[in-house]
């Protein structure tokens, strides 16, 4: 798969929109999200004030031209490390979530791990600028 440098920051700004919008949802409804998914309200809350942060980097990061590639690599990891924090949440069981909560944590873990592996495809294109 070819990752051209617009493609790049396309992934960049799907990744802060992303995940301004789940920090969003867990702002305005976390009572119900926790409620539904099993998942504590503080857990959610804190999740969305990390998400409000991480967006606002990406967003820097995708507004820079050319690409800085140390910056999206570390995304990349961050990203990464999102994924596996995700899913020790469930397998040491931090958290006692329903069938739904499972599936939104699987979900979005599954999400971010595309967004991070179309970040590092984007890093092996040649033609992406360092800066």
């Amino acid at each position: 798969m070819t990752i051209t440098p617009t493609l790049l920051r396309r992934v960049l700004w799907l990744d802060a929109l992303s995940g301004l919008g789940m920090a969003a949802l867990f702002l305005i409804a976390g009572g119900l999200v926790s409620d539904l998914t099993g998942l504590p309200r503080g857990l959610l809350t804190g999740t969305a004030m990390v998400l409000i942060v991480i967006a606002g980097g990406i967003l820097l990061i995708a507004a820079r031209d050319p690409l800085p590639r140390m910056a999206v690599r570390t995304l990349a990891i961050v990203n990464l490390l999102w994924v596996v924090d995700s899913i020790a949440l469930l397998i040491f069981g931090w958290v006692d979530p329903t069938s739904l909560g499972y599936a939104l944590v699987i979900g979005q873990a599954v999400v971010v791990a595309v967004l991070a592996e179309l970040q590092l495809l984007g890093l092996r294109r040649p033609r992406l600028a360092t800066a």
